[in-house]
């Protein structure tokens, strides 16, 4: 991360109260950081505490070591403690320093600077001599990690002072983290499990000792939960709870877990970590899920806070769709043929024209035969004589009726060496009929039937 950039704001500021102080008594500081957010610290800064001369100018001494600063989620603190070793009798300044190039979003508020006035022990009254105990992270964090245990003294005799820390697991008094008496004002411990322990410093200086302790602090395991897809209908809903870390169990117990859904999907505790709730009405519910771990009926370690998945949704059941009508097939029609009556035809509107270009002496004559309609044309003139003879027939069939076939079949009086001629081709779904017939070098006369076969519904008329 470019720290220039970085949406961090760490805050430093001291807690020990300032002003005149006795010379030559140790003078312990307590400076707290706060990370404003959001983003969380980067790693790799130290934090340490300066001393300068009355101007603020001129550098004399750091007070104590280095301390590690950890890398600060959003909100969250840590206090350090340095402590200086029988400050002399003058006015000085004393500044944070966190190194090295520390940078964030608001540069003013991370380097204080008090000024303390050493006086002549004799000018003072020492007040009792006391200590507290913080811890970071703060009670309730999830584990795995360490926990930074930082002891303040204030008041007593002059002196050196030491200190012991001890943790002790509160369900069964266990001692679970020690550092014996030591000057390093803090303790990192990394807890053995999840749990609830109780954290105890000792401070010790000349023949002055007091204690202090920070109860009920808490080490918790991550705990997820999932649920099936939200948005079915009528039915059940099927929980699974996991422990992420598997590490951070405490030996020897065994893990319980607590389900629920709201309202009415009914709870359930056992050692399993699914559970399939009652059948749901339609509507919107919670569902929560806990976690703990039990060895001799006790519960040894609550496994993070209650989880929850909100706004489980369940719709109602679509309606079943109408039963298919039946299938009702078309009626089926019975198609017949027959042969073109051309009498008819006229009958009903077709019109039949004759355009011979006569020869002197040739004439023409249609008849209505079993077969069809019978085209006679004689010409008892010349032989050798070229004629052209034309019949046409126009009409159009009712009643989807359509052509099925055209032919033309020669008579009992047919040339040989005239030539007769029906439409190239026949389109059976054109109910419509056109014919063309015609004859060359008539030497005689020329007798043929035409037959147009059609087809239609069985029972219908094809020409009305």
């Amino acid at each position: 991360m470019n720290e220039a950039q970085a949406a961090y704001d760490l805050e430093a500021v001291f807690l020990t109260p300032t002003g005149e102080s006795p010379a030559q008594q140790d003078k312990s500081f307590t400076v707290r950081l706060k990370n404003n957010g959001p983003d969380r610290l980067p790693a790799g800064y130290k934090v340490s505490l300066n001393k300068f001369d009355n101007t603020g100018q001129g550098f004399i001494k750091q007070i104590g070591a280095f301390h590690e600063v950890p890398r600060l989620a959003a909100g969250q603190t840590q206090q350090f403690s340095f402590t200086e070793t029988g400050p002399t009798v003058g006015g000085f300044f004393y500044k944070v320093f966190i190194g090295s190039a520390f940078s964030d979003t608001n540069n003013a508020n991370h380097r204080p600077e008090v000024w303390v006035a050493y006086v002549a022990p004799a000018n003072v009254t020492s007040a009792p001599l006391t200590v507290a105990l913080t811890a970071g992270p703060p009670s309730g964090w999830t584990c795995p990690g360490e926990v930074t245990l930082n002891a303040t003294v204030a008041g007593g005799a002059p002196g050196e002072t030491s200190y012991q820390f001890i943790v002790y697991r509160t369900v069964d008094g266990a001692q679970v983290g020690l550092r014996n008496f030591g000057s390093a004002a803090s303790f990192a411990w990394t807890p053995p499990s999840a749990g609830r322990y109780r954290l105890r410093v000792i401070a010790k200086r000349g023949s002055a000792q007091v204690t202090t302790n920070v109860n009920d602090y808490d080490v918790k395991m991550p705990l997820t939960m999932s649920a099936e897809p939200a948005g079915r209908s009528n039915t059940a809903v099927k929980v699974t709870a996991g422990v992420a870390t598997v590490s951070c169990a405490p030996s020897g117990t065994t893990l319980h877990f607590t389900f629920s859904v709201v309202p009415g999907g009914g709870q359930v505790t056992s050692t399993q970590p699914t559970w399939t709730s009652n059948p749901l009405a339609p509507g919107t519910y919670t569902i929560r899920g806990y976690a703990f771990a039990k060895k001799d009926g006790n519960i040894w370690a609550a496994y993070n806070r209650v989880q929850e998945i909100g706004n489980y949704i369940v719709v109602a059941a679509a309606a079943a769709a109408p039963p298919s009508p039946p299938r009702v097939l078309p009626p089926v029609i019975t198609r017949v043929t027959e042969i073109l009556d051309f009498d008819r035809a006229k009958a009903a509107g077709a019109e039949l024209m004759q355009a011979p270009e006569f020869i002197t002496g040739c004439y023409s004559n249609v008849t209505r035969t079993a077969d069809g309609t019978q085209f006679s044309l004689a010409c008892p003139g010349p032989t050798g004589q070229a004629l052209d003879w034309r019949a046409y027939q126009n009409f159009r069939l009712k009643n989807g009726w359509m052509v099925k076939s055209f032919s033309v079949l020669p008579g009992a009086a047919f040339n040989a060496g005239s030539e007769l001629a029906a439409p190239p081709a026949v389109n059976t779904n054109n109910p419509a009929i056109r014919m063309h017939l015609w004859a060359n070098g008539m030497t005689g006369s020329v007798i043929t039937i035409v037959q147009v076969v059609i087809e239609g519904p069985q029972g219908t008329d094809p020409y009305r």
